[in-house]
């Protein structure tokens, strides 16, 4: 699932191969949404550009819950770790944690970095590692390490082939 963020207040289920599977308006968002997390079979999101609050929402667009998460404003991308939400505070440099069942703040981390402050548009974590997808990981694992072994293989042979040429002269 993907927000639109061109201004208007749409949601795209992509599959795969990269095709639009389906369209859904995500009622309470005014656009330019730019965070939106797919969890227990269903999505959050927020309500616009570093809006602060999130609404879950079923797959059909039907608002589930609204105002679950009201955070400081500033914040934008959010993910699920399969017990709690994080949310990115992008012009603050730092995370905040919610309960993933009531959606209570927990705590605020900050963040630190010699190259100065973050921009955090948008957030992930590992689907392999959360209990709500089964170990399902949206990118096929194995399709990604068989590409990566083709390009290994690839490059092991132009080396070999380089070195053959390079030994007959």
């Amino acid at each position: 699932w993907t927000a639109d963020y061109s201004g208007s207040n749409k949601a795209f289920r992509i599959n795969l191969a990269g095709v639009n599977t389906s369209t859904i308006t995500l009622a309470n968002a005014t656009g330019n949404m730019d965070g939106l997390e797919w969890f227990n079979g269903k999505l959050i999101g927020n309500r616009s550009d570093a809006g602060g609050i999130y609404d879950i929402y079923d797959l059909s667009g039907n608002i589930l819950t609204a105002n679950f998460i009201t955070s400081a404003g500033s914040s934008t991308g959010i993910a699920y770790d399969g017990a709690n939400f994080v949310v990115s505070n992008v012009f603050g440099s730092s995370l905040s944690y919610f309960n993933g069942t009531t959606g209570a703040f927990i705590n605020t981390v900050n963040l630190t970095s010699s190259a100065g402050g973050f921009l955090i548009e948008d957030l992930s974590v590992d689907y392999a590692a959360r209990p709500d997808t089964g170990g399902a990981v949206p990118e096929p694992a194995t399709w990604a390490m068989m590409l990566a072994g083709f390009g290994m293989i690839g490059g092991a042979m132009r080396h070999r082939r380089g070195m053959t040429a390079l030994s007959r002269i």
